[in-house]
């Protein structure tokens, strides 16, 4: 069942993002293309940074979501948590990225969401420091919560979605993520999700599939999946123990 998914699930491997608090500290997204999700938190007085290298004329596919079990479930209260999401690289790079998100057409990838658009709020306000030469454009989300939310198979979640953003990278170099927020609640979780292109073999759907549904759902506090498969190997034994006994 799992792999009858995979065609319209729009599966994202996962990264591991642990302690990436720092440039020096930032987690490294391999190849900023391919389809890759990271599930993880806000600290307080704490950013969380990746690094991508950049190649000329890929494009950039980038996007935070909100897992809607990430709400305070006895008072039925959306999450209200809305990271933003900065791209920090040389100054020259960074002018060409704001002028193709600023302008009268700015590029909008939906191939790889369910959101239904491109929704944010373009400036320069990145409050803490940037490598020399380097400069920061910082997208926040402009949708009205609770936003529009959409069921995402892999994981087999709802989200909610903030801030969906795409753009041609201009020059080769180095350039940073970070997700940070200026207020922060009793749950702070939120999925990076980049890239667009899947990679998924024919044994990974097989093997880290699996153990990606389940690791995504563990990730966003949702133990359902869990249950289920221990209730489904409880009937496989309970089976294969009746059928020793029957022999």
């Amino acid at each position: 069942m799992l792999i009858l998914l995979i065609p319209s699930a729009f599966g994202h491997k996962l990264i591991d993002s642990d302690e990436n608090h720092s440039y020096d500290t930032a987690t490294v997204i391999p190849d900023i293309e391919l389809s890759r999700a990271i599930y993880t938190e806000l600290e307080p007085n704490k950013q969380n940074y990746y690094a991508f290298e950049g190649n000329k004329g890929d494009t950039f596919f980038g996007e935070i979501v909100i897992a809607t079990i990430s709400v305070d479930r006895m008072n039925s209260k959306p999450s209200e948590l809305e990271p933003k999401l900065a791209i920090i690289a040389d100054s020259s790079s960074i002018s060409k990225i704001k002028s193709q998100v600023t302008g009268s057409n700015p590029p909008c990838d939906l191939s790889h969401t369910m959101g239904s658009g491109c929704f944010y709020n373009v400036n320069s306000n990145f409050p803490y420091s940037v490598p020399s030469g380097f400069s920061a454009v910082v997208f926040e989300n402009t949708l009205e919560l609770p936003t529009e939310e959409f069921y995402e198979p892999f994981s087999m979640t709802e989200y909610s979605q903030r801030q969906t953003v795409s753009f041609d990278i201009p020059e080769d170099g180095q350039y940073y993520i970070v997700a940070f927020s200026d207020e922060l609640f009793d749950n702070n979780t939120y999925t990076l999700a980049t890239g667009f292109i899947e990679d998924w073999s024919a044994l990974d759907l097989v093997t880290l599939l699996p153990y990606y549904v389940l690791k995504s759902n563990l990730a966003l506090g949702d133990y359902s999946l869990v249950y289920m498969m221990l209730f489904v190997v409880a009937i496989v034994a309970v089976v294969i123990l009746k059928k020793k006994k029957f022999f």
